[in-house]
């Protein structure tokens, strides 16, 4: 966990070992929803993704192979359908807000 605004959101209730995996998918969700951090953009086949995937890609790719393979499952609807469609997908990354929160 982390105080930065770049860090994905804190959990509003404390993690439960028998609701993790739900836990954690849905906070997965919640990040890589957020256009600022994460998006997909159709026009440029561009996988916008926070910094966070390109200082720890390995342990995201380690199970998945690409960092596009592991994050379409959390990406909102519309954008897991469009990079279906997408011939090569070119990954980015958005700036890291350092600023911390309130």
């Amino acid at each position: 966990m982390c105080a930065a605004k770049g860090c994905p959101p804190l959990r509003s209730e404390p993690y439960v070992g028998s609701q993790l995996d739900k836990q954690l998918d849905d906070q997965a969700r919640r990040f890589l929803g957020n256009p600022k951090k994460n998006r997909f953009e159709v026009e440029t086949q561009t996988l916008w993704l926070s910094p966070i995937f390109k200082w720890h890609e390995e342990d995201f790719t380690r199970s998945a192979g690409s960092l596009d393979i592991y994050v379409k499952p959390y990406l909102p609807e519309p954008s897991r359908i469009e990079l279906d469609k997408a011939e090569k997908v070119r990954v980015r990354h958005t700036d890291y807000d350092w600023d911390l929160n309130d």
